[in-house]
């Protein structure tokens, strides 16, 4: 069936009439819900801070891979930048896991009006 989406206005036309022949339509429709939504539903905001928390400590480790040893007093110190990028991205495959699994409370894609 050909139609036409207008991303401005969200609004969907078909181009062939359904309900002049009486056609049943159904659509397969993957709605997703706007970020003011998201960040106001507390179990959706506990997953989005830990997966900021794996993002920060990705990006930290980055920095101190880079400087690896920092000078001191007493001979400086060795900076744990690997071990900190592999655990931010051991926390954030984590939280995408737990996306693919539905631990978020949220439904599964399977339900249809119509």
């Amino acid at each position: 069936m050909n139609y036409t989406w207008n991303p401005v206005t969200k609004k969907l036309q078909l181009i062939r009439d359904p309900k002049g022949t009486g056609e049943n339509v159904l659509l397969w429709v993957y709605q997703t819900k706007p970020e003011i939504q998201l960040l106001s539903d507390y179990q959706i905001s506990q997953w989005v801070r830990d997966y900021m928390v794996g993002a920060c400590k990705m990006i930290i480790g980055e920095a101190r891979e880079k400087f690896s040893t920092i000078a001191g007093p007493q001979g400086g110190g060795q900076l744990n930048g690997a071990a900190m990028k592999s655990e931010g991205q051991a926390i954030m495959d984590a939280k995408i896991e737990d996306l693919k699994m539905y631990v978020d409370a949220s439904q599964p894609l399977t339900w249809v009006i119509g």
